[in-house]
């Protein structure tokens, strides 16, 4: 966007530039700490996920219509859901949620995982 103020770079160097007021009000791992001020908007910060899921989670925090993710792989699905998890991102934490649900048979493991480190119960009881 043009009027973005905040500029990440994923981990194979794509660039996403942000709006940092949507980034606030719809995660809370990507909001600077209180007291603070917002990072200035020349600096680039680096995140560990690839520009294919970053691009995906950051649909999430624009006020517009939400991905459809009964398109992705199961792969996809569960680095989208580890980085909604990461940053707290909140619509997409809950939309993954159900696609992990989902997949579990094909994926137990995976799923038992997810579920067990970010205190899903119900996804672990599939899973187990």
């Amino acid at each position: 966007a043009d009027d973005a103020d905040v500029t990440f770079a994923s981990s194979d160097n794509v660039l996403f530039k942000i709006n940092q007021p949507y980034l606030k009000s719809h995660s809370e791992g990507f909001s600077p700490p209180e007291g603070t001020s917002a990072s200035s908007s020349n600096e680039i910060v680096n995140l560990t996920e690839r520009a294919e899921t970053l691009d995906m989670l950051f649909q999430f925090v624009y006020p517009q219509k939400q991905p459809d993710l009964r398109k992705l792989s199961s792969e996809r699905i569960l680095e989208l859901a580890e980085a909604a998890e990461k940053y707290q991102v909140f619509a997409a934490m809950e939309t993954c949620n159900r696609q992990v649900e989902i997949l579990y048979k094909m994926h137990p493991v995976q799923a038992l995982l997810y579920a067990s480190k970010h205190d899903y119960p119900a996804i672990a009881n599939l899973a187990a």
